[in-house]
């Protein structure tokens, strides 16, 4: 392949860019999609999402790099696709987060935006095989079940 014959099916490295963004956000949206369908509980089915999701972030793709270092504002352009294809994922963790009963002092966007930072943040400190991506997601979840009612 010719390095310019990408080029044949984009017209510039930003098309590229938000292609490649698209098609990580549909990658992740299936499988935590598929996780949480096999599960019936909203605690466990929040469980199945984050562990989708870490699944996913940690296998070292290149469609996770991009989910988790491109920002909106450092692609000019892009803002408001990048933001609906975001948003677009995290409302399945809005959803999820919904379905839970958090004690009053507790703000489900603010867990959804914690939650979601920290699992996007893993891939910087995770080392394989010290602890598993199902342990670290399981911790997490653990974390936000401290915040249900009783």
């Amino acid at each position: 392949m010719q390095s310019g014959s990408v080029y044949y099916h984009f017209k510039s490295k930003k098309e590229i860019l938000l292609a490649v963004y698209e098609v990580g956000v549909e990658r992740i949206s299936a499988r935590v999609k598929a996780a949480i369908s096999e599960q019936s509980e909203p605690l466990e089915r929040l469980r199945a999402a984050v562990r989708a999701h870490l699944e996913v972030i940690l296998d070292e793709s290149a469609y996770a790099r991009v989910l988790t270092t491109v920002k909106p504002g450092e692609v000019a352009g892009l803002d408001d696709q990048l933001i609906q294809l975001r948003d677009n994922y995290e409302n399945i963790f809005t959803e999820l987060l919904n379905e839970l009963p958090f004690k009053k002092s507790f703000d489900p966007k603010m867990l959804r935006m914690i939650l979601i930072g920290s699992a996007n943040y893993a891939q910087w400190w995770y080392h394989p095989g010290k602890n598993s991506p199902a342990f670290i997601a399981d911790q997490m979840t653990d974390l936000m079940a401290g915040a249900l009612e009783k």
